[in-house]
């Protein structure tokens, strides 16, 4: 018997019925998507008639633009990556969650429209983000580093280049259903491609070649589950029990406790990808776990 909200019960059957994971799972409705986002000039943001708690703006930084959600009360400042598979920008979801939870935190939101696949590849983000990364850091002296989904496998990838340069560290990362691996390589994910309401895997892999571009899949600037993990800050992941990168993110979990950094894995029991940036209870709950795991880390 599940103890999911109604609400999370309803977003799902919205989804199935809607058919949101055709986008990934049909190659005909895929390849047009793909040929209409390389002719497709850059889009705005999704914000609509909705109300905010804060003013969102959109900044711009070296020729990127950047969403800069400012609360009140400052205690912290975070960047974070979106996802959206490196094709997808960032859309209403993230920024109502970042909106509440700039509001609750108490966290000045950084988050960058990073460029995207197909125009551009992951060489081209990594030209950009190193050097925004270094620039927070000069303005705030320590900076969070989240993300959701394909962000969320980018922001551990920012770390391994960080590292690797020998370059300054979050002091924590929090991260959202991250997509750790592009070739979803471990075979235990195919238990979840029915399960899963949104993700396919075939889809999913080919959206990742063409972002990885020369770099290749296997790149840790590509799928971090291939490169060094022993240096990372505090780490708190959340993945949905129904979704496709559910068995990558347990064994992510799993590897970095062994190799001893601090992990906290919270797991939405029947739950969908990406469960925190929809508008279910679920979702909301999860900015008062980081909020708790930020204070006991003395970071907020």
């Amino acid at each position: 018997m599940s103890n999911r909200s109604k609400a999370a019960e309803v977003v799902e059957l919205i989804l199935r019925r809607t058919k949101v994971k055709e986008e990934y799972a049909n190659e005909e409705i895929l390849k047009r998507l793909l040929m209409a986002k390389r002719a497709a000039p850059e889009i705005e943001l999704p914000l609509g008639k909705r109300k905010f708690v804060h003013e969102i703006t959109l900044d711009w930084w070296e020729g990127i633009r950047i969403v800069h959600v400012c609360p009140e009360e400052k205690k912290a400042a975070a960047l974070f990556l979106h996802g959206g598979a490196y094709i997808h920008t960032l859309n209403a979801g993230h920024l109502l969650y970042l909106d509440e939870f700039a509001h609750r935190v108490g966290v000045e939101l950084y988050a960058p429209l990073y460029p995207l696949a197909p125009k551009h590849t992951c060489e081209e983000t990594f030209a950009f983000l190193p050097d925004y990364w270094e620039h927070l850091m000069e303005e705030h002296g320590s900076v969070l580093l989240m993300g959701d989904s394909a962000g969320g496998g980018l922001a551990v990838s920012l770390c391994q280049y960080l590292q690797k340069e020998k370059k300054k560290l979050p002091g924590a990362l929090v991260l959202y259903s991250p997509w750790l691996d592009v070739s979803l390589s471990d075979p235990d994910c195919e238990q979840y491609q029915e399960s899963d309401p949104v993700l396919d895997i075939q889809g999913l892999r080919t959206c990742g070649e063409i972002w990885a571009g020369r770099y290749g899949v296997r790149d840790y600037r590509v799928s971090p589950v291939f490169g060094r993990t022993d240096f990372l800050p505090p780490v708190l992941m959340f993945s949905g029990t129904k979704e496709l990168f559910y068995p990558q993110i347990s064994k992510f979990s799993e590897r970095l406790t062994f190799e001893g950094v601090e992990c906290m894995l919270v797991l939405g029991e029947d739950l969908f990808h990406d469960y925190a940036m929809y508008p279910v209870p679920e979702g909301k709950e999860t900015i008062e776990t980081v909020r708790k795991w930020l204070q006991s880390h003395s970071l907020i």
